[in-house]
């Protein structure tokens, strides 16, 4: 840390300790800008205090500061604990967050994976009567693509709320194999079989300036391909989702999408075996490369930057963190 930056910290730490809780916040949104470094030593130091006062702060330089996530997964660690030690926390701390800040809160529950605490924090995210706060917490627990979270989506699906009884529903459906992902999403813009007259096969050319910027994306997940598909259309994208790294490479062939997100663990080759694929064809500034994974499976800076990796995106992701890569990436889409 730079001088100014100790000066900083030294005031977050006054403040805290004398639990001026809004001057404290006030000193954080200038520290949420800071280097890796001082951020650390913020999130070390709210890890001392009390759950009450240390989450609400922590959610806060998130949501100034998303890369947090990625860059200090310490954070992510710090919020489970406390969360694991007092069950009672969650149900305390709703009716004083922000709607970013639940939002950045519940991406983090759903990917604890503790079935009966799942489904308790659904009870009381349901409790709070705030649909778009339900849709949010249902959109985590889909994304997470926590294994534990199937009784908690149930326990949705039965809402008074009929979107939202719909959604889990259709979530519940995806998981069992009743639907699958095309009868859910709108079919791509450009059919995936070729004519019967092809020309020769050479590298594929990107699409018309026109027409909405193409982003492949890759997981052996129906519901998350689902939920990232999804997402990325809302943004303005077209997508197209694969199951299977094979899948994806054959059609890369056909049409060169502007960017591919990619899941870090499938069955059949890692993420980062992908993307050494793809970089036998492609350069990491000509086609970014996007690894999704978890803050505990990130893999080592080292294999990141061998593999060509661009950019981290942890589970389980949101709109916003989607918006973000992609506009850094390959810019606004065009709507």
């Amino acid at each position: 840390m730079n001088e100014e930056e100790k000066k900083f910290f030294h005031l977050f730490r006054n403040r805290l300790d004398s639990n001026d809780f809004a001057r404290t916040k006030i000193i954080l949104v200038r520290c949420a800008e800071g280097s890796k470094t001082l951020r650390r030593r913020i999130i070390f130091e709210l890890s001392n205090h009390a759950p009450e006062t240390a989450i609400p702060l922590l959610l806060l330089l998130v949501g100034i500061r998303p890369s947090t996530l990625r860059e200090c997964p310490n954070l992510f660690k710090v919020v489970s604990s406390m969360l694991y030690r007092r069950q009672e926390l969650v149900a305390l701390l709703l009716p004083t967050l922000s709607d970013e800040q639940a939002e950045i809160l519940f991406e983090i529950m759903a990917t604890l994976p503790r079935a009966a605490l799942l489904e308790t924090w659904t009870r009381t995210v349901l409790h709070q009567n705030r649909p778009n706060w339900t849709r949010r917490w249902l959109d985590a627990l889909i994304g997470s693509d926590n294994a534990t979270a199937q009784d908690s989506v149930r326990l949705m699906s039965q809402s008074d709320d009929a979107q939202l009884a719909r959604a889990a529903h259709k979530f519940l459906n995806l998981l069992n194999g009743a639907e699958s992902f095309e009868a859910t999403e709108p079919a791509p813009s450009q059919p995936d079989t070729e004519p019967e007259e092809a020309a020769e096969p050479t590298r594929a050319q990107p699409a018309e300036p026109c027409e909405p910027q193409l982003v492949f994306a890759i997981d052996d997940s129906r519901t998350v391909l689902m939920m990232l598909a999804r997402l990325v259309k809302n943004l303005g994208y077209r997508c197209r989702g694969f199951p299977s790294p094979s899948e994806a490479l054959a059609n890369l062939g056909e049409e060169q999408p502007a960017l591919i997100f990619t899941d870090l663990n499938m069955p059949e080759c890692s993420g980062l075996d992908l993307a050494r694929q793809v970089r036998a064809q492609f350069a990491v500034d000509e086609l970014p490369v996007v690894m999704i994974t978890t803050p505990v499976d990130q893999p080592k800076d080292e294999e990141i930057l061998e593999a060509g990796i661009n950019e981290i995106v942890f589970k389980p992701f949101n709109k916003q963190l989607l918006q973000e890569t992609l506009h850094k990436l390959i810019g606004q889409a065009d709507r």
